[in-house]
C-alpha cells in the first residue's frame, strides 16, 4: 500500500500523500499519518505547545507560532560547507 503513495507539495511547502502515479487505494496510509498529525497535535496540546510547529533542516531550527524556539550553536562554516550547500539547495529548486 506504501508503495503506492505519491507525495505532493504546494505553492507554501505544504505535503500531501498522493495517488497521482498509482489506481491502488493509498487510504490506510492517509488514515495513518493523520492519525499521527493528531496524536502529535494532542501531546502539544497537553505540554502547553499548542500552535503551529514546523522544524526548518536546511537551518536546524525549530520555530513555533512564527518564532524561532530552538537554534543551534553554528560555528561559521568552511568554504567547502558552503558550497556543498549551496548546491544542495540549487538541486533542491529543480
Amino acid at each position: 500500500m506504501v508503495e503506492n503513495v505519491h507525495i505532493e507539495t504546494d505553492a507554501v511547502a505544504n505535503i500531501m500523500p498522493s495517488k497521482k502515479k498509482s489506481r491502488e487505494k493509498i487510504d490506510g496510509v492517509v488514515a495513518a499519518v493523520m492519525s499521527l498529525d493528531l496524536a502529535i497535535r494532542q501531546e502539544d496540546k497537553r505540554r502547553g505547545n499548542a500552535g503551529i510547529t514546523v522544524y526548518d533542516p536546511s537551518t536546524d531550527t525549530i520555530i513555533r507560532n512564527g518564532k524561532v524556539v530552538e537554534e543551534p550553536d553554528r560555528k561559521p562554516e568552511t568554504d567547502a560547507e558552503m558550497l556543498r550547500r549551496l548546491e544542495r539547495e540549487s538541486w533542491r529548486d529543480m
